[in-house]
């Protein structure tokens, strides 16, 4: 799914709040279905339909976050904690993929109300349908329509071998088709859940930003004039290739005025490591005033 919006606009994003939404639904849709029919291919449905739904709410937490990082009321060194809610249901998502492998065992029965299940796969997928009639009316033209379309295909298919497995189980009593049906969306949650890992842990990660040598800074801060000590230096992500810094600096009285010897080391550090947004909490040695920068 994250192949079909990476490429939304920007003042489209809210609207992936709504179409979350929908997905959420179907799954809930499909996991009632599952308590009444007791077809595993729905309890799989149901599952992968709830880490599309994950996969949306990160793609916007990840936006968000970096919209967040330009505005200058707010905490530019705020912990992205709604992060942890899409890794956290990827990692059990994860999981409950390999689960489902040992449910559909050759000696497992299956007992399938067919008619409910019918039912229930019918109303998930209409819901489905109109969220990705949602996607196709936000991005409007896409870059290349081919390949647009094929996306739309490959996420199609999960609702497809659903949509035939409930209709089949109406007049044939053979289990293959549940089984195939079920091991085909059980693959489509197990990449789609390391993908939402994945990503989720790259940008937690981005808060201490690997091409970003903060060592060397800490030297370069403690070796400037006027500077007697650094402490809790830290740095975050604001972009690709672009940084933010925040750090306490104790300054010595040398003839300059405190800001002067700011307004110096925020030039020479603005230009040698590429910072966009940096931040001096000031203390000057002799005379115990306090500036922030």
């Amino acid at each position: 799914m994250y192949f079909l919006i990476k490429d939304m606009p920007q003042q489209q994003l809210h609207k992936l709040k709504l179409i979350g939404s929908l997905f959420a639904l179907a799954a809930l849709i499909e996991l009632v279905g599952y308590s009444r029919s007791f077809a595993l291919s729905q309890l799989a449905m149901a599952l992968f339909l709830g880490v599309i739904s994950c996969s949306l709410f990160l793609h916007y937490s990840k936006k968000t976050i970096s919209n967040r990082a330009f505005m200058k009321h707010k905490k530019q060194e705020a912990f992205a904690y709604e992060l942890l809610i899409p890794l956290f249901f990827g990692m059990l998502a994860l999981i409950s993929s390999i689960g489902l492998l040992f449910l559909i065992a050759p000696h497992k029965q299956f007992y399938v109300d067919a008619p409910l299940m019918l039912s229930f796969t019918i109303a998930s997928n209409l819901l489905v349908s109109f969220a990705l009639l949602k996607v196709i009316h936000t991005i409007n033209t896409p870059k290349n329509t081919v390949a647009f379309g094929f996306k739309i295909l490959v996420l199609a298919i999960p609702l497809l071998l659903s949509l035939a497995t409930a209709s089949s189980a109406l007049f044939n009593d053979s289990k293959v088709l549940e089984r195939l049906a079920t091991v085909t969306i059980v693959g489509y949650i197990f990449f789609t859940s390391i993908f939402i890992c994945s990503h989720a842990i790259k940008f937690l990660l981005a808060g201490s930003p690997s091409k970003l040598d903060l060592i060397q800074m800490l030297a370069d801060l403690q070796a400037f004039e006027g500077i007697v000590f650094v402490n809790n230096l830290q740095a975050w992500t604001i972009a690709s290739h672009l940084f933010g810094v925040k750090c306490e600096i104790v300054v010595v009285h040398n003839g300059q005025h405190p800001q002067q010897i700011v307004d110096q080391v925020t030039d020479y550090i603005l230009q040698k490591y590429n910072i966009e947004h940096i931040i001096f909490d000031v203390t000057n040695q002799h005379l115990g005033d306090y500036y922030d920068v």
